[in-house]
């Protein structure tokens, strides 16, 4: 196997809103090796620098840069074209021994004033939240996906190309399928966390510094009922959609699967409507109070409740 290409954590800094030359084109099939920044782009990595005041200060310099995360992008893949898919097939993610998370007062404005941070420690397979309480390494991919058409005003907001869904299925042993909306793809990545749950109450995971190992590899022609992007993990068929209003996120999410199911599986889509409401679950992804979104969700359906292959109809 030839080696990986690497990009170092020096390298992080792309806005999708604002496509560039990429840092790096890759043949399809290509392993990659991204070391990934923080979400607060390595500048909030200690108890000192994480005061009230200097988080403030901190995001008003985040701010008045416009930026968003710390992705690290894009990565060009050799033949990508728009109407293309691009798979993802994350092998690791390796997370820094240093995590944080935080939360802000127009989350929860009766109960904070100012904003706040709690760090944590990440040794082995274990979160250690504090002294008694400690849980289980998580490791997944906040943000990544295809840079999107600039005239849709995506930029790394959830959207079909990917962005920042912040879903617990973006992890080893998943492969994405991303729709590609440019010649190469302008692939992205970063904001990986330790460990999260669905949902993201807070507006953060367990931050971290990563090192992530993925292949990418393009797949011609994206399915004609394809909006959304996808996820095949071993075990359950997961899709993901990204709307203002949660209930309106899950329809969409619920819509594409039914698709999904009737050309790989070929279960008329009402039938697959009834069957999944059995099924499969919807769980969300990112759900930040006091903001207007777009809020993410994600279905996932069980692989053991596919149709039996050579099964009659």
């Amino acid at each position: 196997m030839s080696e990986p290409f690497r990009l170092t954590r020096d390298r992080a800094g792309y806005d999708p809103s604002k496509p560039t030359a990429p840092l790096l084109t890759v043949p399809s099939g290509a392993r990659l090796i991204v070391e990934t920044e923080d979400s607060r782009w390595g500048k909030v990595r200690s108890p000192e620098a994480a005061t009230p005041e200097g988080l403030r200060r901190y995001a008003a310099e985040r701010d008045a840069a416009g930026r968003g995360n710390a992705v690290t992008g894009p990565i060009d893949v050799e033949g990508a074209e728009p109407g293309d898919l691009l798979a993802v097939a994350i092998e690791s993610v390796v997370p820094d021994a240093l995590g944080y998370t935080g939360t802000w007062p127009f989350m929860q404005p009766d109960w904070l004033t100012d904003p706040i941070t709690h760090f944590v420690r990440v040794r082995g397979d274990r979160v250690e939240w504090s002294d008694r309480v400690s849980f289980p390494v998580r490791p997944m991919i906040g943000e990544l996906g295809c840079t999107p058409p600039v005239e849709s005003g995506l930029g790394s907001k959830p959207g079909p190309w990917g962005g920042n869904m912040d879903c617990p299925d973006v992890r080893p042993g998943s492969t994405l399928l991303l729709p590609v909306a440019r010649a190469g793809a302008g692939f992205y990545v970063g904001d990986c966390h330790a460990a999260q749950g669905d949902g993201e109450f807070c507006g953060g995971g367990i931050e971290v510094r990563a090192e992530v190992t993925l292949t990418l590899t393009v797949l011609k022609g994206r399915p004609a009922a394809m909006t959304w992007p996808r996820i095949e993990t071993p075990d359950t068929l997961v899709v993901v959609a990204a709307a203002r209003h949660l209930e309106d996120a899950l329809n969409l999410a619920v819509r594409d699967l039914c698709l999904w199911m009737r050309d790989d599986h070929g279960i008329d889509p009402v039938e697959a409507f009834m069957l999944a409401t059995q099924v499969a679950d919807g769980h969300a992804c990112q759900v930040l109070p006091g903001t207007e979104g777009p809020h993410v969700m994600r279905v996932r359906y069980p692989r053991a409740m596919l149709p039996r292959p050579g099964a009659p109809s």
